[in-house]
Protein backbone atom coordinates (compact mmCIF):
# COMPACT_ATOMS: atom_id res chain seq x y z
CA UNK A 1 0.00 0.00 0.00
CA UNK A 2 1.63 3.16 -0.62
CA UNK A 3 1.24 5.88 1.62
CA UNK A 4 -1.66 9.14 1.09
CA UNK A 5 -0.05 12.38 -0.61
CA UNK A 6 -0.43 15.09 2.07
CA UNK A 7 -3.75 17.26 1.03
CA UNK A 8 -1.49 20.21 -0.46
CA UNK A 9 1.10 18.11 -2.48
CA UNK A 10 -2.23 16.27 -4.07
CA UNK A 11 -3.90 19.38 -4.52
CA UNK A 12 -1.21 21.43 -6.45
CA UNK A 13 -1.02 19.59 -9.60
CA UNK A 14 -4.80 19.24 -9.87
CA UNK A 15 -5.43 20.69 -13.71
CA UNK A 16 -8.78 21.78 -12.78
CA UNK A 17 -6.98 24.36 -10.34
CA UNK A 18 -5.15 25.42 -13.09
CA UNK A 19 -8.12 25.99 -15.43
CA UNK A 20 -9.82 27.92 -12.85
CA UNK A 21 -7.11 30.51 -12.65
CA UNK A 22 -7.23 30.66 -16.19
CA UNK A 23 -10.82 31.41 -16.33
CA UNK A 24 -10.80 34.16 -13.68
CA UNK A 25 -7.83 35.83 -15.03
CA UNK A 26 -9.58 36.02 -18.23
CA UNK A 27 -12.24 37.35 -16.83
CA UNK A 28 -9.92 40.07 -15.10
CA UNK A 29 -9.14 40.69 -18.66
CA UNK A 30 -12.10 41.17 -20.63
CA UNK A 31 -13.69 43.57 -17.62
CA UNK A 32 -10.72 45.32 -17.85
CA UNK A 33 -10.34 45.84 -21.60
CA UNK A 34 -14.49 47.27 -21.54
CA UNK A 35 -13.03 49.30 -18.69
CA UNK A 36 -10.59 50.81 -20.46
CA UNK A 37 -12.64 50.97 -23.99
CA UNK A 38 -15.22 52.90 -21.72
CA UNK A 39 -13.01 55.18 -20.58
CA UNK A 40 -11.03 55.91 -23.89
CA UNK A 41 -14.72 56.67 -25.48
CA UNK A 42 -15.93 59.20 -22.58
CA UNK A 43 -12.23 60.90 -23.08
CA UNK A 44 -13.32 61.30 -26.77
CA UNK A 45 -17.05 62.36 -26.01
CA UNK A 46 -15.57 64.81 -23.72
CA UNK A 47 -13.03 66.72 -25.93
CA UNK A 48 -15.18 66.81 -29.22
CA UNK A 49 -17.69 68.73 -26.58
CA UNK A 50 -15.30 70.76 -25.38
CA UNK A 51 -13.77 72.03 -28.75
CA UNK A 52 -17.08 72.13 -30.24
CA UNK A 53 -19.43 73.18 -27.48
CA UNK A 54 -23.05 73.15 -28.19
CA UNK A 55 -24.18 76.47 -28.86
CA UNK A 56 -26.47 78.73 -26.55
CA UNK A 57 -29.99 78.84 -27.76
CA UNK A 58 -30.71 82.53 -27.34
CA UNK A 59 -32.79 84.89 -29.77
CA UNK A 60 -29.83 85.51 -31.86
CA UNK A 61 -28.82 81.80 -32.14
CA UNK A 62 -32.40 80.77 -33.37
CA UNK A 63 -32.28 84.23 -35.81
CA UNK A 64 -29.15 82.59 -37.92
CA UNK A 65 -30.45 79.03 -37.96
CA UNK A 66 -29.35 78.36 -41.47
CA UNK A 67 -31.63 77.33 -44.64
CA UNK A 68 -30.91 73.03 -45.23
CA UNK A 69 -29.56 74.76 -48.63
CA UNK A 70 -26.59 75.65 -46.56
CA UNK A 71 -25.34 71.97 -46.23
CA UNK A 72 -24.57 71.89 -50.13
CA UNK A 73 -21.33 71.28 -50.96
CA UNK A 74 -18.23 68.45 -50.04
CA UNK A 75 -17.46 67.64 -46.50
CA UNK A 76 -14.18 65.79 -45.42
CA UNK A 77 -13.84 63.79 -42.00
CA UNK A 78 -10.97 65.18 -40.56
CA UNK A 79 -10.06 61.93 -39.20
CA UNK A 80 -9.48 60.46 -43.14
CA UNK A 81 -10.44 61.28 -46.72
CA UNK A 82 -14.08 60.31 -46.12
CA UNK A 83 -16.15 62.52 -48.09
CA UNK A 84 -19.77 63.33 -48.06
CA UNK A 85 -21.10 65.20 -51.10
CA UNK A 86 -24.17 67.02 -50.43
CA UNK A 87 -25.93 68.41 -54.44
CA UNK A 88 -29.36 69.20 -52.95
CA UNK A 89 -32.28 68.88 -50.48
CA UNK A 90 -35.98 68.93 -51.45
CA UNK A 91 -38.77 70.32 -49.26
CA UNK A 92 -39.73 67.19 -47.63
CA UNK A 93 -36.05 67.24 -46.30
CA UNK A 94 -34.85 64.12 -48.79
CA UNK A 95 -31.04 64.73 -48.91
CA UNK A 96 -29.24 63.73 -52.59
CA UNK A 97 -26.50 62.79 -51.26
CA UNK A 98 -22.55 60.73 -52.10
CA UNK A 99 -20.29 58.97 -49.67
CA UNK A 100 -16.81 58.29 -51.09
CA UNK A 101 -14.32 56.43 -49.08
CA UNK A 102 -12.03 57.30 -51.55
CA UNK A 103 -14.31 55.05 -54.07
CA UNK A 104 -17.99 55.91 -53.92
CA UNK A 105 -20.77 53.88 -51.25
CA UNK A 106 -23.82 53.52 -51.76
CA UNK A 107 -26.19 56.00 -49.78
CA UNK A 108 -29.36 54.12 -49.29
CA UNK A 109 -31.29 57.35 -47.35
CA UNK A 110 -30.27 60.46 -46.63
CA UNK A 111 -32.66 63.17 -44.90
CA UNK A 112 -32.08 66.62 -43.48
CA UNK A 113 -34.21 67.39 -39.64
CA UNK A 114 -34.24 69.75 -36.59
CA UNK A 115 -32.54 69.23 -33.97
CA UNK A 116 -33.25 71.81 -31.18
CA UNK A 117 -33.28 74.35 -33.75
CA UNK A 118 -30.19 73.43 -35.51
CA UNK A 119 -29.86 70.68 -38.75
CA UNK A 120 -29.62 67.30 -38.48
CA UNK A 121 -28.59 65.32 -41.30
CA UNK A 122 -28.77 61.19 -41.02
CA UNK A 123 -27.45 59.22 -43.82
CA UNK A 124 -27.55 55.81 -44.21
CA UNK A 125 -25.17 53.90 -46.17
CA UNK A 126 -25.88 50.13 -47.91
CA UNK A 127 -22.67 48.59 -49.80
CA UNK A 128 -20.22 46.31 -49.45
CA UNK A 129 -18.50 46.81 -46.09
CA UNK A 130 -21.05 49.23 -45.21
CA UNK A 131 -24.50 47.20 -44.48
CA UNK A 132 -26.23 49.95 -42.82
CA UNK A 133 -23.66 52.12 -41.28
CA UNK A 134 -25.21 55.14 -40.62
CA UNK A 135 -24.05 59.43 -39.80
CA UNK A 136 -26.09 61.37 -37.72
CA UNK A 137 -24.50 64.75 -37.88
CA UNK A 138 -25.22 68.17 -37.09
CA UNK A 139 -24.66 71.43 -38.73
CA UNK A 140 -23.17 74.01 -37.10
CA UNK A 141 -23.70 77.40 -39.07
CA UNK A 142 -20.88 79.05 -36.72
CA UNK A 143 -17.84 76.52 -37.00
CA UNK A 144 -19.49 75.51 -40.76
CA UNK A 145 -18.63 71.88 -40.04
CA UNK A 146 -20.76 68.76 -39.26
CA UNK A 147 -20.11 66.91 -36.25
CA UNK A 148 -22.01 64.07 -34.44
CA UNK A 149 -21.66 60.29 -34.74
CA UNK A 150 -20.68 57.26 -37.09
CA UNK A 151 -22.23 53.83 -36.66
CA UNK A 152 -20.71 50.60 -38.18
CA UNK A 153 -22.85 47.48 -37.38
CA UNK A 154 -20.33 44.99 -38.77
CA UNK A 155 -18.11 45.75 -35.94
CA UNK A 156 -21.01 46.99 -33.32
CA UNK A 157 -19.48 50.47 -33.10
CA UNK A 158 -20.14 54.25 -32.73
CA UNK A 159 -17.94 56.79 -33.50
CA UNK A 160 -17.48 60.63 -32.87
CA UNK A 161 -16.77 62.75 -36.41
CA UNK A 162 -16.29 65.86 -37.40
CA UNK A 163 -16.59 67.03 -41.17
CA UNK A 164 -15.39 70.24 -42.21
CA UNK A 165 -16.22 72.09 -45.48
CA UNK A 166 -14.34 71.44 -48.73
CA UNK A 167 -13.85 74.52 -50.35
CA UNK A 168 -13.08 74.75 -54.35
CA UNK A 169 -14.77 71.60 -55.09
Amino acid sequence: MTPKKPFEESHSTNPLKKNKGIKYLTIFSLISLVLIITIVVWKIRRNIKEVYPPLETNNEVKQSIPASQDLIGHWRRTDGGYVIEIRAVNTQGILDASYYNPKPINVSRGEVNNQGGMLGIFLELWDEGYPGSTYELTYDPIRNLLYGTYYTPVAGQSFEVIFTRVENQ
